[in-house]
């Protein structure tokens, strides 16, 4: 029997370092490969902070002593210098109802939720320090939509919408103690789930619901610390007819809340309160209840943003712009935006969001009738989510925007919609990194909002061909450095190999 390495991955080769300049500052590099064996299926990295990062990855010849509806997952953990420390088998539940959304972590440690069609679940706790794994099982409402799986201050939470009501099932990882929350609504008829999102500062989660309330949207929010809510706050408009799309929260240091996110119009295409459609972006600060200040900025705004379309549109926009102008109006139009929590700088704070679109194509469907007769007909399927461009805001301590930017990029097409870039502030500039088919791209914006340095790195060497790429992925690790990560197929003089690419990226004064 091969050793349990073998069996799961091989260090192909030894980590090499690259510097590239960058103006003022350089990019360092170091990579690792690891060798992907035909019947090893990597799952995905997470970094874990100063931890390093855990590889999750499962073996077929494994599976094959295994009994039905349970699978062996197999967790490796790297330090910060891309070595292996430390590995474990865990035996888990198999059947599971929406694998993609299983694993989530708090930065520090991972978890999984199998959710089953019975009602049932089985939550695994994977301590990231030791690998040690717990689990915890338990019933929710079987017909429960849950719509998302966090964890932070010791707690896993499960989010979902039973018979039309929200509710927060809480696990204290430690303990082993659960609490479901009810989320109280005024009208579940009207009300409609916007987002549930963890704190990067704070132990505190934060949930958003809409609600219809004398023929307007309000928004909800509820702050919750460990198993229990423990503010409840009402956002109404402000008469303008502009509702959220998507919300975020963080929490500054004088206890007060900053919500940022993408808002749409109140109109024909915005009359369902959960669409993802968007006309701008906003920000507010809300203490003790009360709004401090709020900014809605058009998406026409941005700096650059229209030198991302194509001239004839750009042409279009801007007539549209004066003919709204002259009646003392906005021009608004609807764009897809996925946005990212803001980044609190001291007294200013950095919001980045990423424009996409639903990439289509048409496929004919011949069917023969009951005559005999053959009919055709023309069906549109959905290929994947496209990539275009991103903006990148700052605002003062007031909310005013200080500057704004924009500018192309592209990223793999994928069904699940996420997000492709990350971003890290630093003194004196802020570095933001994506992957392409076939090379990592960075960007360093100055503190006036200048682009003052863009280029990329090859996910190969010189002399060498990448043949396939999938799983790419870039993520914020700790200090200025990134984690970046892909499954290849390489072809050289020496052959064709399939690794497992895990790039450390430095950005060094």
């Amino acid at each position: 029997m091969k050793k349990i390495f073998a069996v799961i991955l091989v260090l192909l080769m030894s980590s090499t370092w690259t510097s590239l300049s960058a103006q003022s500052r350089k990019v360092q590099i170091k990579r690792t490969e690891i060798e992907n064996e035909k019947d090893v299926d990597i799952q995905r990295c997470d970094p874990i902070g100063k931890g390093g990062m855990l590889l999750t990855l499962k073996s077929d010849e494994k599976q094959k002593r295994l009994e039905n509806n349970k699978e062996i997952i197999t967790f490796c953990k790297y330090d910060t210098a891309l070595k292996m420390v430390k590995t474990a088998d865990v035996l888990c539940a198999e059947q599971r109802i929406r694998p993609e959304n299983d694993y989530f972590t708090d930065g520090s440690n991972l978890f999984r939720a199998c959710m089953f069609r019975r009602g049932d679940y089985e939550l695994l706790y994977l301590d990231g320090e030791t690998l040690t794994p717990t689990f915890f099982q338990g019933d929710i409402d079987r017909r429960s939509d849950v719509k998302a799986r966090r964890a932070a201050g010791g707690y896993a939470y499960i989010m979902g919408i039973a018979d039309k009501l929200p509710y927060v099932l809480c696990i204290n990882v430690k303990t082993g103690e659960k609490n479901v929350i009810e989320v109280p609504v005024e009208d579940k008829r009207s009300s409609v789930y916007v987002s549930f999102e963890t704190a990067d500062n704070v132990e505190e989660s934060y949930l958003f619901l809409k609600e219809r309330v004398n023929k307007e949207y309000v928004l909800k929010f509820y702050v919750i610390s460990k198993n229990k809510i423990v503010q409840n706050y009402t956002i109404t408009s402000e008469g303008d007819g502009k509702i959220p799309s998507t919300v975020y929260a963080c929490k500054t240091d004088d206890g007060s809340y900053i919500i940022s996110g993408t808002y749409s119009i109140e109109g024909s295409k915005a009359k369902n309160a959960s669409t993802k459609i968007a006309s701008g972006v906003y920000m507010k600060k809300i203490k003790n209840g009360a709004t401090v200040f709020s900014n809605y900025t058009n998406f026409h705004d941005i700096r650059n943003y229209l030198e991302c379309f194509s001239d004839r549109y750009q042409k279009r926009v801007e007539k549209g712009k004066e003919k709204k102008a002259k009646k003392g109006e906005e021009l608004n139009v609807n764009y897809l935006m996925l946005p990212h929590k803001i980044i609190i700088d001291n007294d200013k704070y950095i919001l980045l969001g990423e424009s996409y679109y639903e990439q289509t194509h048409m496929e004919a469907r011949t069917e023969i009738g009951m005559d005999g007769k053959a009919k055709t007909t023309w069906h549109r399927v959905f290929d994947g989510y496209a990539f275009t461009h991103f903006f990148i805001i700052e605002y003062d301590q007031h909310g005013n925007v200080i500057w704004s930017n924009a500018a192309p990029f592209s990223a793999p097409l994928s069904k699940k919609l996420s997000r492709h870039i990350s971003i890290s502030k630093e003194a004196n500039s802020i570095d933001l990194v994506y992957p392409e088919y076939g090379k990592m791209n960075y960007i360093t914006f100055g503190l006036d909002g200048e682009l003052t340095k863009r280029d990329e790195v090859p996910y190969v060497d010189e002399g060498e061909r990448l043949k396939t790429a999938e799983l790419l992925d870039t993520d914020y690790w700790y200090e200025n450095n990134f984690l970046i990560t892909g499954l290849l197929k390489i072809k050289s003089d020496d052959g064709k190999r399939r690794v497992f690419s895990v790039n450390k990226l430095t950005f060094k004064k």
